[in-house]
């Protein structure tokens, strides 16, 4: 396995942003379940939730459009989201249009500029239509595009693009053509010039989702609804999208009427594993290092497949302390089962809560079970982070939610103290054993010894 360049092995666990990590992704991807139909010429969407690995599962499809089996490669180009209030229903579909064609001519003349042979060693008539889509799409400036490319392109690809660039265009189709024309038209020119169609990457839709939600909903639904768009051979459109998004556009009829094959990302346990296992090997430059090298816990396996959840980050992200552990060593060899059981206690996954504060999550485990009073004490701790509330405290405003506790026998509400010292103590009992992996050592329902207070810890 070749070692990228990188300072030390844990680079390869710090942001876990594949964006960060193109140089290397390819060594260490592992296909989903499903890789071989959303790398295949169908549009797809695939839905995910944040840290499930969509835009590394992104640019390893950019990179096998270029590897096409037994055909040409598509042009692909990347659209990222931008909410605007005013574009709704055809309105957004038509800018959605505008955008990628000027994407399309943009992508083209990066192409170009690199290999222009693309272009001089083409038919007459294919020439003619690259000449056509590069003056038809364009809506960038022509002067900043050939400075921005400059850097990118040889001497050769430069000059063939500047004379694109200066020629009289023929006319394929007229400016006032429906977008489904101009984007038919725009394919066939590429398929003339040697490509297997047009392919379109969208991602970063996590982005808009806390503050634009229902309108980006909207504007997707209405995208994914546009039946004559997605009817065109070779225009092919791959989406990277939000789970939380798939009830707001299921309705879309691109997808009810299969326009689009669906998926939700999910990962399998035993593709994980090899994932991480390649991930340590590259950081080590090793050939292979398993877990086994990494620790002689057996648990340490069983601990990630429960709390990482079925995405790579989870996984990832938990690791990072053992590796560091590991590498903290004089010599380096497994760490130990104790050692490795002190770092899960020291490094637990982070307790959290919903939106809604009605479901749990050790990482990305759900407590399930929970009793409505483990529900309603966990959820005023929760929402008191700052907070070390005494039993009294958590007995009034946590089990009964009133505003305040009363503080003498006349107030409203009052009971007698040791009453109240024992239904505490067996509701706190209760919370332990469904959230604390030991109930005898918590970690997250933390008491002060001899002082009656609690706090909540190891929150995200």
């Amino acid at each position: 396995m070749t070692s990228p360049s990188f300072s030390s092995p844990l680079d390869l666990f710090d942001t876990l942003r594949a964006e960060d990590e193109t140089a290397w992704l390819g060594q260490v991807f592992l296909p989903p379940p499903g890789f071989d139909t959303m790398r295949g010429m169908r549009s797809v969407i695939v839905f995910g939730e944040e840290g499930s690995g969509k835009t590394a599962l992104r640019l390893r499809l950019i990179e096998a459009a270029r590897e096409m089996p037994g055909g040409a490669a598509p042009l692909v180009v990347e659209w990222q989201a931008g909410v605007q209030e005013e574009a709704e229903g055809e309105a957004f579909v038509k800018r959605f249009v505008d955008e990628i064609l000027d994407l399309t001519a943009q992508t083209l003349a990066s192409h170009l500029v690199r290999q222009p042979e693309r272009f001089t060693q083409a038919a007459r008539f294919a020439q003619e239509g690259l000449v056509w889509l590069i003056h038809h799409c364009l809506r960038t400036d022509k002067e900043l595009l050939l400075m921005r490319l400059e850097s990118e392109g040889t001497a050769e690809g430069m000059a063939c693009l500047s004379e694109i660039l200066n020629r009289t265009p023929r006319t394929l189709v007229p400016p006032n053509a429906t977008y489904p024309r101009q984007v038919t038209e725009v394919v066939r020119t590429l398929g003339a010039a040697g490509f297997g169609g047009l392919w379109v990457m969208m991602d970063g839709l996590d982005a808009w989702l806390t503050l634009e939600a229902a309108a980006l909903g909207k504007m997707l639904t209405a995208l994914f609804s546009s039946l004559t768009l997605f009817d065109i051979p070779g225009f092919t459109v791959k989406v990277m999208a939000p789970l939380r998004m798939k009830n707001q556009v299921s309705t879309a009829t691109g997808l009810t009427r299969r326009r689009f094959e669906i998926f939700e990302l999910s990962w399998p346990a035993e593709t994980l594993r090899a994932l991480c296992e390649r991930r340590l090997a590259l950081a080590m430059g090793r050939e292979a290092f398993g877990f086994a090298d990494l620790s002689l816990d057996t648990d340490l396996l069983p601990w990630l497949e429960k709390y990482g959840g079925a995405a790579p980050r989870g996984w990832l992200e938990f690791l990072r302390p053992f590796l560091d552990a590991y590498l903290a060593q004089p010599q380096p060899r497994p760490l130990t089962p104790e050692a490795t059981a002190d770092l899960r206690r020291r490094f637990p996954p982070r307790l959290r809560m919903d939106a809604a504060l009605k479901n749990v999550f050790l990482g990305h485990f759900p407590v399930q079970g929970l009793s409505e009073s483990s529900l309603s004490l966990l959820r005023y701790l929760y929402t008191h982070p700052e907070r070390a509330c005494d039993k009294e405290e958590l007995y009034y405003r946590g089990l009964r939610g009133l505003e305040r506790a009363p503080r003498v026998v006349s107030d409203p509400g009052w009971e007698d103290p040791k009453t109240i010292e024992g239904v505490m103590d067996t509701a706190l009992w209760r919370l332990r054993q469904g959230v604390e992996p030991d109930p005898k050592q918590p970690i997250y329902i933390v008491s002060q010894r001899g002082k009656g207070i609690v706090r909540l810890e190891n929150t995200w």
